[in-house]
């Protein structure tokens, strides 16, 4: 890198930090909040080295490995040539913040004591060591989505895509509903709709969540990770009129709980049970469900209280 860059970059930084009143300085320096200190990875894996800070401000945060002189980041840019170096900022609340140093297909050269520096009226710094085991990890590459099938007109729709075996995991995964992309900042979807990440070696989690969820989100939601693998699963969104049935009891002589009340399997039951399974065998989505997922089913088509109990 250019020194001359360099120098630039952090005389904008000490200036930012000079620039500030002393007595608001005084009053929010910046503290380091807990996270783990000793990092333990795979070859090959991603290491995510945590520094979260409280009363950050407009100062900068440095990234340093300690036998080295020039900084890995400042600030969001990026100063590793290899392309392994990324920085994850989030903004958790109006004083806390997070600056999260990844490693992507870490090697035993990485290993060491990490630095992750704020400059204000002193050097704050948090310390990590990550240790590196040369033995890599085989995990069979396999993508799942699971969730919420059945949810009640205005409550919350909550999908997990799990990812494991594929290292370096950055880019994440795709959601889709309806074979379109779900962009979170669409007016569609926005306000109400938000997609977390989390990474654990070679498992990547993608949770997504759908607030006040509404009659226009039912239909079929997918996942797309690495290498095109992809899975899906359908969500059910009921109307207010008819609710998600709720079993009570054990298998036999169980009853059943509705919306407006109770009652006991009967002649009428079993005739709304075997009518709910004609029906979803004429549209080939009968696949040995149990008995309170054909009523959910059931009710999509016909009102229960239109059987007589």
């Amino acid at each position: 890198m250019d020194c001359s860059v360099l120098c630039v970059l952090v005389f904008m930084v000490l200036r930012k930090v000079s620039s500030e009143p002393w007595g608001e300085r005084r009053k929010h320096e910046p503290t380091f909040l807990q996270t783990p200190t000793n990092i333990t990875v795979n070859r090959g894996e991603i290491a995510v080295l945590k520094c979260h800070i409280r009363n950050l401000g407009p100062k900068v945060v440095v990234w340093h490995k300690g036998t080295q002189d020039v900084p890995l980041t400042i600030g969001k840019t990026i100063f590793e040539q290899e392309n392994q170096i990324d920085i994850k900022f989030q903004q958790i609340s109006e004083d806390d913040s997070n600056w999260d140093l990844f490693i992507k297909d870490v090697q035993p050269k990485h290993a060491g004591t990490y630095l992750c520096q704020v400059t204000a009226t002193k050097l704050y710094t948090h310390y990590v060591t990550l240790h590196v085991l040369d033995n890599p990890v085989t995990v069979n590459e396999k993508l799942t989505l699971t969730g919420t099938k059945y949810v009640n007109q205005g409550e919350t729709i909550r999908l997990m895509c799990n990812v494991t075996g594929v290292p370096n995991m950055l880019d994440g995964v795709d959601w889709f509903f309806q074979g379109e992309p779900i962009v979170t900042m669409a007016s569609y979807w926005r306000d109400r709709t938000s997609i977390l990440k989390h990474i654990e070696g070679y498992k990547y989690y993608s949770e997504l969540i759908i607030d006040h969820s509404s009659l226009q989100d039912m239909g079929m939601y997918l996942c797309r990770g690495p290498n095109l693998k992809i899975d899906s699963i359908r969500v059910d969104v009921l109307s207010a009129g008819k609710p998600i049935v709720y079993r009570r009891g054990s298998d036999t002589g169980a009853s059943y709980s509705h919306a407006s009340g109770s009652y006991s399997v009967s002649v009428s039951y079993l005739t709304y049970i075997v009518t709910a399974i004609v029906i979803a065998l004429l549209l080939g989505t009968y696949d040995g469900s149990s008995c309170e997922e054909l009523s959910v089913h059931m009710g999509l088509f016909i009102p229960k209280d239109d059987l007589r109990r």
